[in-house]
């Protein structure tokens, strides 16, 4: 660093003026003028292609003095002798004071425009207050040209996921693009070298050796994992090529998994169920009964004829995942709307390949049990519909007896004295639903 002061002194005094002068530019405190002082005071790049930008290094630079704010700031990109390359450098702005104690940064870039070495420096012109006053900071950078391999976008590692040990290799491939990015330069790929011990869990397949890629062109290579154990495989894949420029390898990751679906349980008779009981629930345990890996249910449905009788409730938003040892319950509902049989099948879909498809097989039966039907009105209305209750809520006796013939077992109809006006036409029907009262199981009357 370097600090140039201009100043005026009276004949007699000038050795004394100029110790406190010499202790004023060294230190900065002596007369309590400001004193830029950068941190670092030289910047060197790494190596860094023609024409592309490196990444920014940061330099500090703070007021050192203990009066005097620095004013009049100004950085400029200069000559350092013997380089003169100050275009291959950038910097972010600086600002125009800088106050006593404070500090800023700037960024500085470099993009060489040839090869070679170039170099150039930071000026940082300040007024300290009584004279101007500068700061410098050199920077040096190596410029060079070459073809630029480019691997899965930005040298990116490729993850492959979880695949079920048992589910054979990931379908399809992975395509996986390398590119040269150079605008002129042709590149030439003379080997694929693979190292790692998770190497064989993994099917690669590469284009033929010294492949070459014309300015802007690129190709593929494939890579499926085919995982024998589970647990995490890694694979490093080194690219041979007259790339100049370093990476020249990236990793291939994957990851074994034996997630296995257990429902339980397996099957279900809900038996039987009346058919004005209203609905009976049952839980089912979706089960993770694998070691490593989600299982990811994505579909849980009903299926078959009879499944009108049957209602899921409980299930979440497909598709959900279960961590291993984990599970998730379900519930289904048996509701049968009439006398009968009924057969539903409740289906499962899950990432265990094994048993992508789990099926779980419900029956139940409707029935009608020997009731007492209170019959509370005089009318003859088919539609009363509160027969089913085993106290007196709007029940004829037509509605009674046709109730009564839902179900087989001995049915027991209770009915106030009273006259009774069947005023139903018949309509050719033996069910008791107009003209005369159908009686067509066991039932008794007391009236």
């Amino acid at each position: 660093m370097s600090r140039m002061v201009g100043r005026r002194v009276a004949k007699g005094l000038v050795s004394t003026v100029l110790a406190v002068g010499w202790l004023a530019v060294c230190s900065g405190q002596a007369d309590g003028l400001a004193l830029l002082e950068p941190n670092p005071t030289s910047v060197t790049f790494a190596s860094q292609r023609v024409d592309v930008q490196s990444d920014p290094v940061v330099v500090g630079i703070t007021n050192l003095g203990t009066v005097n704010s620095a004013t009049s700031i100004v950085c400029t990109l200069v000559n350092d002798p013997p380089f003169h390359d100050p275009d291959a450098f950038a910097t972010s702005a600086c600002p125009s004071t800088l106050a006593v104690g404070a500090s800023f940064t700037i960024d500085v870039t470099f993009t060489p425009d040839t090869t070679g070495l170039l170099g150039a420096m930071i000026r940082i012109a300040y007024n300290d207050g009584a004279a101007s006053a500068y700061a410098d900071v050199s920077l040096r950078g190596l410029g060079f040209d070459g073809p630029d391999l480019v691997v899965n976008g930005d040298w990116s590692d490729v993850a492959l996921g979880q695949q079920h040990v048992a589910a054979g290799p990931t379908s399809p491939a992975r395509q996986v693009p390398m590119a040269n990015q150079h605008a002129s330069l042709n590149l030439t790929i003379t080997a694929f070298t693979l190292s790692g011990a998770g190497c064989s869990e993994f099917n690669f397949s590469f284009p033929p050796l010294s492949v070459v890629l014309a300015a802007g062109a690129s190709t593929i290579f494939s890579a499926a994992f085919d995982p024998t154990a589970y647990g995490a495989s890694t694979c490093d894949i080194e690219f041979v090529s007259d790339d100049p420029d370093p990476p020249d390898h990236l990793t291939v990751t994957g990851v074994g998994t034996n997630q296995t679906i257990v429902v339980t349980p397996s099957e279900h008779d809900f038996g039987p169920i009346d058919v004005f009981a209203g609905a009976v629930a049952q839980s089912f345990d979706i089960i993770n009964d694998g070691d490593l890996g989600d299982l990811t249910v994505s579909s849980v449905s009903l299926s078959g004829a009879g499944c009108d009788a049957f209602a899921l409730s409980g299930v979440p938003t497909t598709p959900f995942d279960i961590a291993p040892a984990g599970g998730e319950s379900i519930t289904v509902e048996f509701d049968p709307p009439a006398p009968g049989g009924y057969g539903c099948t409740l289906v499962i879909l899950s990432n265990d390949p094994e048993v992508s498809t789990s099926n779980v097989c419900m029956t139940g039966t409707g029935v009608v049990t020997s009731q007492v039907l209170l019959v509370d009105r005089f009318d003859d209305l088919p539609s009363a519909n509160g027969c089913g209750d085993s106290t007196a809520s709007d029940c004829s006796l037509r509605g009674a007896i046709m109730h009564a013939n839902l179900g087989a077992a001995p049915d027991e109809i209770r009915m106030p004295p009273g006259t009774y006006n069947l005023s139903v036409a018949g309509a050719d029907e033996d069910q008791a639903a107009t003209g005369d009262l159908d009686i067509l199981e066991d039932l008794t009357i007391d009236a």
